[in-house]
């Protein structure tokens, strides 16, 4: 229903300044859209326009900043606040006052969530700042994946299975060697009487026909 040209929110912060930063909205569908942006930290950040109505393929600016008495705090603080952007469907002529009632009656259609980076820019340099309470946390739920990863019973169960398919399949293939084996082409009896025949025959004749020359 709406696109948005960044999942991300940055903020620069140059000389204990941090810039606003713009992100682009647009309504997708063919009818009227209607959004509200919400905030972890509303005390800190000023959004504009925070909330608006989109016709169809309608284009929207919309400006994050830091409030004037925090632009010198520590930076660290904006790291891991958040944005939401909700998304519900109205009319052509709706009030912005409506919508809000809309918001908070109906149920939303679609809801976008926004992450926020700072930059501090230094010497020229241009570093990222980690809020280390966030930086542990996420580290510690790596762990935990991994953790989790060698201890699923059902990846070693499908292991399992997999190793006895191979095994499986193996065996066939030996049994299938031997087989083949077993079935390959013998010398047939019968043949070899009927070669033997006239020769025993001759040897017979050969020995009654001495036997009556003496």
């Amino acid at each position: 229903m709406l696109e948005v040209s960044s999942t991300e929110i940055t903020f620069d912060n140059v000389d204990g300044n941090m810039k606003p930063f713009k992100l682009d909205i647009r309504n997708t569908t063919h009818q009227f859209i209607g959004y509200k942006i919400k905030s972890t930290k509303p005390d800190i950040f000023q959004v504009k326009p925070i909330k608006g109505i989109l016709s169809s393929q309608q284009k929207q600016v919309v400006e994050f900043s830091v409030l004037p008495e925090y632009q010198l705090a520590d930076a660290k603080q904006y790291v891991d606040a958040k944005f939401q952007i909700q998304v519900i469907k109205v009319q052509e002529n709706l009030s912005l006052n409506d919508l809000d009632f809309k918001f908070k009656t109906e149920t939303k259609q679609d809801s976008i969530k926004l992450l926020t980076s700072v930059y501090k820019q230094e010497n020229g340099k241009k570093t990222l700042v980690q809020n280390d309470k966030m930086t542990s946390s996420i580290y510690r739920n790596i762990e935990k994946s991994k953790s989790e990863v060698k201890t699923n019973p059902e990846q070693e169960l499908v292991q399992k299975i997999f190793q006895q398919d191979k095994e499986i399949t193996e065996l066939k293939i030996q049994r299938e060697q031997i087989f083949n084996k077993t079935q390959q082409p013998k010398s047939n009896p019968s043949k070899i009487s009927q070669i033997l025949k006239p020769v025993v025959f001759g040897v017979i004749l050969s020995l009654v026909y001495q036997y009556y020359q003496k």
